[in-house]
């Protein structure tokens, strides 16, 4: 499939959840679908939306978490990302990846030893990501 036919998918998709969550508001899976689609077609402010609406919806949905804060990431808004991937992580302390971004973000936000104890326990908990940001941060 082309760029292109892959866009034109997420568009359908998009149209398709918010037909859903027109006829049911509290359909917070309809958001979290939408929200995926608009993160993956870089669209991170709407993903931030949707997820928003959504964790109104089901508070303790940690992928809602955990997807709103790699968007913040994105839109380089670190204090929000490390915010919502805390509680991706309170929700769900295995959540490998989480621990691996919210260490870019606290080294963003220059907290350098948070930073490199996430990118530590990311390691541990098998992200192989996480050795080139200890490599590149840590030393």
């Amino acid at each position: 499939a082309t760029q292109e036919g892959a866009i034109n998918k997420h568009d359908k998709a998009i149209q398709d959840m918010s037909e859903i969550i027109k006829l049911k508001p509290n359909a917070y899976y309809a958001y979290y679908m939408r929200g995926t689609y608009k993160y993956n077609s870089s669209d991170y402010n709407g993903a931030i939306d949707d997820f928003t609406q959504l964790l109104k919806i089901k508070k303790d949905f940690t992928y809602g978490y955990y997807i709103r804060g790699i968007a913040y990431e994105n839109e380089k808004k670190y204090q929000n990302a490390v915010d919502d991937l805390n509680k991706a992580i309170e929700l769900k302390t295995d959540l490998v990846k989480a621990f691996t971004h919210r260490g870019y973000n606290e080294y963003a936000l220059g907290q350098k030893e948070k930073a490199c104890s996430d990118f530590n326990k990311a390691k541990e908990l098998g992200d192989n990501t996480a050795q080139s940001y200890i490599d590149k941060n840590c030393k």
